[in-house]
């Protein structure tokens, strides 16, 4: 009886430590980038942005467009890039367009962390000049950080106004 309470007590403390593990790993970040663009910078080359344009692109779901529009997705991505560059009497047009956004909701993201996959915001930038596309990326950011579906989405979004911003 005495050995069967030993054993009762080694599998608990492996289930507690494997429970323990998942809950820490789900509050790690992950963040990058998967296309952000290698070539230099048209602001590097003494271009400056005239407008700014930030929407959800046709292509997500609605009851994406529906979290998307409830979490001010595009406004908060508008005021992150404008955050990050100047945006005034420029030749550069911009359109940045959000294709993909993926939020985990809260009770995934505290019990499964990691395993329920990162929350992901994309977007696809083209800048123009004159009417004629000069550059065109996708780029996007993603975390397991934090446990509250909107401050992930904030975390996000700052990273990728930056990212925007440093493409373009």
């Amino acid at each position: 009886m005495y050995m069967n309470n030993i054993n009762l007590a080694k599998r608990l403390a492996v289930v507690t430590l494997i429970a323990l593990m998942a809950f820490v790993s789900g509050c790690a970040s992950r963040g990058g980038a998967e296309d952000t663009p290698t070539t230099p910078s048209l602001r590097s080359a003494g271009k400056s942005v005239g407008s700014l344009s930030v929407s959800l692109a046709d292509t997500l779901a609605d009851d994406v467009k529906v979290v998307a529009t409830d979490y001010t997705l595009a406004p908060d991505l508008d005021s992150n890039i404008r955050k990050n560059m100047d945006v005034g009497s420029g030749t550069l047009s911009v359109d940045v367009s959000i294709v993909k956004v993926k939020l985990r909701n809260n009770a995934t993201a505290i019990f499964a962390g990691l395993y329920a996959g990162p929350d992901i915001i994309a977007a696809r930038v083209v800048v123009r000049e004159g009417g004629a596309v000069v550059k065109e990326f996708t780029t996007s950011s993603h975390t397991t950080r934090g446990a509250g579906r909107g401050g992930r989405a904030a975390h996000i979004l700052k990273d990728l106004g930056k990212r925007v911003a440093n493409g373009i």
